[in-house]
């Protein structure tokens, strides 16, 4: 990955973050974290 592009995908998840607590209250950064838990759970039971 080059530089330019991981400064790119930085921004955009910065915005996210941004626009997200902003207008949403975080409310969509909490339901990914919970997603994102449930996932990290159900890919150690395979292991």
């Amino acid at each position: 990955m080059t530089d330019t592009i991981a400064i790119w995908i930085a921004t955009i998840v910065v915005l996210f973050f941004g626009i997200d607590a902003l207008f949403f209250d975080g409310f969509s950064a909490v339901f990914l974290a919970r997603k994102m838990l449930l996932l990290i759970e159900w890919v150690a039971f395979w292991r």
